[in-house]
């Protein structure tokens, strides 16, 4: 057992699922501070660990293995975010698969703003499609949490999606299917997000 100085709160923890899940533990536990710990005047401090990632990151390696499905979306995006910065590669990979299939959809912005902090650039293209079909323009406070330059970038991506569809009012056979597979609807939907990746594609992936 060793303890942890989280914030200002100690904590008392086997090593265990520590060093077998985590390189940034392992190598912690091999550098000078693995000889700390034994006791709560020496905790080893988790510097830019929050009490609340710290408790949800516990919870699963003790009860969570058993009882994953009561983890709600806030918990698992909670788990992704500490397990990429203390480097628990089999909870991230499990933690990122938890939020793509919960049933609770992740808004544009915070997929946006967890790919770029978890470097998840897969989720980068859905995200900026789903912002430039999106009807309203971005918020002052969603655009102070991904920063200008995203903004602008999201904002000429919207304009071309827009100047695109006013200048193109029918979608091109190709997109068209089969009248008995494809509601009159549908084509039109499958060819706006067809366009809207393809701007996103120039204007972030040029």
């Amino acid at each position: 057992m060793s303890y942890f100085k989280v914030e200002n709160q100690i904590f008392k923890v086997h090593r265990h699922f520590l060093a077998r899940d985590s390189i940034y533990f392992q190598e912690l536990f091999a550098g000078p501070l693995g000889d700390f710990g034994t006791s709560e005047c020496e905790a080893i401090p988790l510097e830019g660990i929050g009490i609340t990632e710290f408790e949800c990151l516990l919870d699963f390696f003790y009860n969570g293995m058993y009882r994953q499905q009561t983890f709600s979306l806030s918990q698992w995006i909670t788990l992704l975010s500490v397990s990429t910065r203390l480097s628990f590669d089999l909870l991230r990979a499990h933690a990122i698969q938890s939020i793509e299939d919960s049933p609770t959809t992740l808004d544009p912005i915070d997929k946006l703003v967890l790919a770029t902090n978890c470097k998840i650039p897969e989720w980068l293209a859905p995200a900026y499609v789903a912002l430039c079909q999106r009807p309203n323009c971005l918020e002052e406070w969603e655009a102070e949490k991904i920063g200008l330059k995203k903004t602008v970038q999201i904002a000429r991506a919207r304009e071309a999606f827009r100047d695109a569809n006013y200048r193109s009012r029918t979608p091109s056979p190709m997109f068209w299917g089969r009248p008995a597979q494809l509601s009159p609807v549908q084509p039109m939907v499958n060819y706006q997000a067809a366009r809207a990746a393809r701007i996103v594609d120039e204007v972030f992936f040029p």
